[in-house]
């Protein structure tokens, strides 16, 4: 065999192993019912979520690692007021960020567009051979809790084929680290009820998995008695 038939077989191997662009469109869902949350003296609580943030991005990019502080100051904004904003303007500067968006709207304010129970919203983006994707979300009822895909992201392709169908098992519920826990669905600092944003008091921790509980004992429902996010692929064509 010659070099250059070699180089040329190399060639087409390399482009057969690349998958093929999709246009894949996230939707969320807030499964919960009115009144699902039940605090300590038998109040009940509609359990909502903050306008959620959808990154397309390489393996290089982690959008929180467990165990250390939240890096990036709009992650802190989103986990304890809702803002999505701050985390969609710092991330449009990160190399390692190829693409982010809101689910639906840009908020600046968890009061404004929570999605409530029963309630869906549906974003896509355009994703490539290497791409990740990154989610995330505020659990309303908390000071800093939030639901979202694991540290790195999950694969926008497995094996060639576009990630789809419900990845609601890979998410978890996370707590920020920033702002001392009170009990869901009471605390006074938490966004339904707060004075204004960032009002609660500093905690200066890291980010760690939630387990049913966190730890100051306080119980959480499970990820997916709460929401699900379910993923629909489209191969894109280019253009002759």
């Amino acid at each position: 065999m010659t070099r250059a038939i070699a180089l040329w077989l190399l060639a087409l191997t390399g482009c057969a192993s690349d998958p093929v662009p999709h246009e894949l469109t996230f939707t969320f869902t807030n499964v919960s019912t009115p009144g699902d949350l039940v605090d300590s003296s038998g109040g009940q609580h509609d359990i909502a979520f903050a306008p959620a943030i959808l990154i397309v991005h390489s393996e290089d990019f982690t959008l929180f690692t467990v165990g250390e502080a939240a890096p990036w100051d709009g992650l802190e904004a989103i986990t304890e007021d809702g803002n999505n904003v701050g985390l969609i303007n710092e991330l449009r500067d990160v190399e390692s960020v190829r693409m982010v968006r809101p689910f639906a709207s840009t908020d600046a304010d968890y009061n404004e567009l929570p999605l409530e129970p029963g309630q869906s919203v549906s974003q896509s983006v355009e994703v490539s051979a290497g791409d990740r994707i990154s989610w995330v979300s505020m659990y309303g009822q908390s000071n800093d809790v939030f639901v979202g895909t694991p540290p790195g992201g999950i694969p926008a392709f497995d094996d060639r084929e576009p990630l789809t169908g419900d990845v609601t098992a890979q998410l978890a519920l996370y707590d920020g680290g920033t702002e001392v826990n009170q009990e869901p669905g009471v605390g006074a600092d938490q966004a339904p009820r707060q004075s204004g944003q960032d009002v609660g008091e500093d905690e200066d921790g890291v980010v760690t998995q939630i387990d049913g509980t966190d730890a100051m004992g306080f119980s959480y429902p499970a990820v997916g008695d709460m929401l699900t996010l379910t993923v629909a692929a489209v191969e894109l064509v280019e253009d002759e």
